[in-house]
């Protein structure tokens, strides 16, 4: 596994001069990549879950895809597409 321990530390100083400090316990951040397992795209106008080289439509995308990451166990992931028209 690959990672980083991200730690943080806080000084507040008020204008009387006292201050305060708070230290984090740190995050550990994976940096190796996840491995791809599968991934296909759909033509929706043909079938829902048929694997098609191209996309015949010219309003939907679709595909499946899933990666495997042992190490930080991540299991969902988003990604959006959008068309600023």
């Amino acid at each position: 596994m690959y990672y980083k321990l991200l730690q943080t530390t806080v000084k507040a100083i008020l204008a009387n001069g006292e201050s305060a400090v708070a230290s984090s316990d740190g995050i550990v951040i994976d940096t190796s990549p996840p491995v791809l397992d599968f991934m296909f795209y759909i033509d929706a106008d043909k079938s829902e879950y048929q694997p098609v080289s191209f996309q015949s439509s010219n309003t939907t995308i679709k595909a499946y895809w899933n990666f495997i990451d042992d190490e930080s166990l991540i299991t969902v992931g988003d990604i959006v597409l959008y068309r600023n028209i």
